[in-house]
């Protein structure tokens, strides 16, 4: 390949400027495209191509948050508020009042409601009665006791307990009930019967001696009550 201007020839088919004179040489231009080829899409298409995904990405996007909000896309694209929807005011409920009604056919058939009130029946107060716990009330005929002072006895319903204690020295259970039984008079012995079997000694009171039953001897024998 040679210099256009000087006929030099060039180094280098692709030299942009000769080297003997400085000339600048037009490079070839490219090779045609082959015959019956298609030719490859241009910048315009590719860019109008990608508008149109973009507004359709747009639209999807508009409906997705008007969705969200209850609102239409128009109204979120124009930007203009929503109009609140006002929110009922509540109905106060009427409050009865204590005591009895009546309804009473009003104008036209409308019933009217009469409250009577019921009057308060006043607290019953009543009063606070106080017993005393340190009051001892003696019960006649009860075990252990002897109310009835006996006179001219030589022994006391306690030495008469004690003598017949004595005759029970191997029987601490039957001593106990002794503790316990009732002691009369009837001249001239005193009688010792226990509460539970009704066991019964007799003791007189001029000699002291203790005759017991047959019941009060079985159980002093068995030590049983």
């Amino acid at each position: 390949m040679s210099c256009g201007n000087c006929g030099a020839p060039l180094p280098r088919p692709d030299a942009a400027f000769c080297t003997r004179c400085g000339a600048s040489v037009v490079p070839p231009g490219p090779p045609a495209a082959p015959a019956g080829g298609r030719p490859g899409p241009s910048v315009a298409m590719v860019a109008g191509i990608a508008i149109v995904i973009l507004a359709v990405l747009g639209l999807v996007a508009l409906w997705a948050i008007a969705s969200s909000r209850g609102e239409s896309i128009l109204s979120l694209a124009s930007g203009a508020a929503p109009t609140p929807v006002p929110t009922p005011a509540p109905v106060p409920t009427p409050t009865p009042a204590p005591g009895l009604s009546i309804s009473i056919p009003g104008p036209q058939g409308t019933p009217t409601t009469i409250p009577i009130a019921i009057p308060t029946i006043p607290t019953l107060q009543i009063p606070t009665i106080v017993i005393p716990t340190n009051v001892t009330i003696p019960i006649p005929g009860a075990p252990g006791s002897n109310p009835t002072p006996v006179p001219n006895a030589k022994l006391t319903p306690d030495q008469v307990r004690q003598k017949v204690k004595e005759t029970l020295s191997q029987c601490q259970l039957l001593q106990v009930q002794v503790d316990l039984a009732l002691v009369n008079f009837e001249a001239p012995d005193w009688i010792v019967r226990l509460p539970l079997s009704g066991a019964t000694w007799r003791v007189n009171d001029e000699t002291g001696a203790i005759t017991p039953d047959a019941r009060a001897q079985e159980r002093a024998r068995l030590c049983q009550l």
